[in-house]
């Protein structure tokens, strides 16, 4: 392995457009998935607050684009202290 290198050396010098493009296109992907990374760490690997674990969601059991009915406000109001209560 150690003996080609000099000939990969040489050849990537030759076409230099390529050699730049190639190694800008390595930089930009490691340079995106680092990124991707910190956002991936940050939303699953914080601590939640307390407003946060007390959210409750809901939707409908049909399906999520059929959004729930107004009249249904009431009752979850209703039924939301009773949930955090345990």
């Amino acid at each position: 392995m150690a003996q080609h290198l000099p000939l990969v050396f040489k050849n990537s010098l030759r076409n230099k457009r390529r050699t730049i493009l190639t190694l800008l296109s390595i930089a930009a992907s490691l340079c995106l998935l680092g990124m991707l990374m910190a956002i991936y760490w940050s939303f699953y690997f914080t601590e939640a607050s307390k407003e946060q674990s007390l959210r409750l969601i809901v939707r409908n059991k049909v399906s999520l684009a059929n959004p729930l009915q107004i009249s249904y406000m009431p009752r979850i109001k209703e039924d939301v202290p009773r949930i955090v209560e345990g």
